[in-house]
């Protein structure tokens, strides 16, 4: 018997305004998963695998197409999106900083699959990345995702597609609380900084 019912009605609110809340993702996440079926479980760890990045390879994502969860479908694309785009955008920053001959003439080749530049999201995230504010700017990708889970589930009330929208949520607000605002922008500007070194190697 599903406790879908059971366990959305105990779900804490969540606000999507990166403040601090008083919220532990574990102890929600363990709650949830007691009650879930042995077939749902499956689809938690699937989704909580697509929040490393050390799980995020070409093998998932063809895993992943498998699934016929429409949740896990259309969340774990969009993310696999966001993470391309951001990986193309950056690149295209460093051959902006590099001399004509280093430039790297094929950028697709650090990409996990192919970015589909006709999706809905393709011109949003890359209006976002625009954003200089390096903070501002992954606030607002981590809003943009925050929002895409609700879209994908506004017809969902009390079933797993509701309960995988809110531990999307929720890890976005776990990310957050880790957060000080004050070192938040060097931070991810270490980050990103990380990432071009990383991508300078590869040159």
């Amino acid at each position: 018997m599903d406790n879908y019912y059971y366990i959305v009605a105990g779900l804490p609110v969540l606000s999507e305004n990166f403040e601090p809340q008083d919220f532990s993702y574990e102890i929600i996440r363990e709650h949830i998963y007691h009650f879930l079926s042995d077939k749902d479980r499956i689809l938690v760890t699937c989704l909580e695998k697509s929040f490393d990045t050390k799980n995020l390879s070409k093998e998932f994502y063809n895993e992943v197409k498998l699934i016929k969860n429409t949740f896990i479908k259309k969340y774990i694309d969009l993310d696999h999106q966001i993470r391309n785009i951001q990986v193309k955008f950056i690149s295209e920053e460093m051959d902006k900083e590099t001399d004509v001959s280093t430039k790297v003439s094929d950028p697709e080749k650090y990409l996990v699959d192919k970015i589909d530049i006709w999706s809905e999201f393709y011109k949003e995230v890359q209006n976002i990345l625009l954003i200089e504010n390096v903070l501002e700017r992954e606030q607002k990708i981590d809003a943009y995702r925050w929002n895409k889970a609700e879209t994908f589930t506004q017809f969902d009330f009390f079933n797993i597609n509701a309960i995988l929208s809110f531990l999307v949520k929720a890890k976005i607000v776990e990310r957050w609380n880790k957060i000080d605002k004050e070192k938040g922008t060097q931070l991810f500007e270490n980050f990103i900084n990380e990432i071009q070194s990383t991508y300078k190697e590869k040159l």
